[in-house]
């Protein structure tokens, strides 16, 4: 499997004019996301996390970041949501990865996904009645997709690829969902029941 994501990579990187070169001063080169789990498709980008000093390319068919050897072991890293996605689903092409035992729940990480629900959520309600359909359902997929993901912080799971998120997440947690949508009433994210995505109005 590392092989032939080795072989993607650089594919990718050569489409897109990038010089794989940079990639042999990474400590750690991961693949992670869609491709790592096998659930790619030919509209797939290909997630990538190097870890040591570089810049972060992104196109339609390629998503490339960095992290840095000092930042990978400090606790912003460790803690944070991307960090444990990648320790559970992540596929090793160069490196061990030793950090990733020392992944956690972070408290700052669930605070953050909290503020990113609440902004989506007061945006589309500011909004809604302006927005073309086809734009409030990609605000319901949107919202539904971070309230789950906000669900599994909330309960020390680590977040999956988006699809095994839909396939195995978006059925049968709608009380999980109900909740949060009444916690994020609570904290005045809606001044009346009009106008609500409808994921945030899921029948009791």
């Amino acid at each position: 499997m590392e092989y032939a994501l080795t072989r993607i990579i650089l594919d990718r990187m050569h489409k897109d004019r990038r010089d794989p070169a940079q990639l042999r001063c990474a400590a750690e080169i991961v693949v992670f996301g869609s491709y790592a789990t096998g659930l790619d498709t030919s509209e797939s980008d290909i997630d990538i996390l190097c870890v040591g000093n570089g810049l972060r390319q992104k196109s339609r068919s390629l998503d490339l970041s960095w992290v840095s050897d000092a930042a990978v072991c400090e606790r912003a890293w460790l803690g944070s949501e991307l960090a444990g996605h990648i320790a559970k689903y992540g596929v090793w092409i160069k490196g061990t990865g030793q950090w990733r035992t020392c992944v956690f729940g972070g408290a700052e990480a669930i605070e953050r996904k909290r503020k990113r629900v609440i902004s989506l959520s007061r945006t589309a309600y500011r909004f809604w009645d302006k927005l073309h359909p086809i734009f409030q359902e990609q605000y319901n997929i949107t919202i539904r997709r971070e309230l789950q993901r906000l669900a599994l912080l909330l309960s020390g799971v680590r977040i999956p690829p988006t699809r095994l998120l839909d396939d195995e997440w978006g059925d049968g947690k709608h009380d999980t969902l109900l909740a949060l949508r009444d916690s994020i009433k609570e904290l005045g994210v809606y001044e009346g029941q009009a106008n609500v995505p409808t994921i945030l109005r899921l029948p009791a």
